[in-house]
């Protein structure tokens, strides 16, 4: 769903797989002017904490938020 003016951050392993995903939605003329393109270092030894569905509030994804 696209929400017009709702900024987000779109995250891939490399940037010829995240441009591969921009150029299916966007044309490098609709590109948006604050567009942009940075590389973010995750470490390996970062700890990861992964939340169950079930344990999420109750209508933790309803529009609007």
């Amino acid at each position: 769903m696209e929400s017009p003016g709702v900024e987000l951050i779109y995250t891939a392993a490399n940037r010829s797989l995240a441009m591969a995903e921009v150029a299916v939605h966007f044309t490098l003329a609709a590109l948006p002017d604050d567009y942009m393109m940075i590389t973010i270092h995750v470490p390996d030894n970062i700890s990861v904490i992964k939340i169950q569905p079930k344990k999420l509030p109750k209508e933790w994804n309803a529009f609007p938020h």
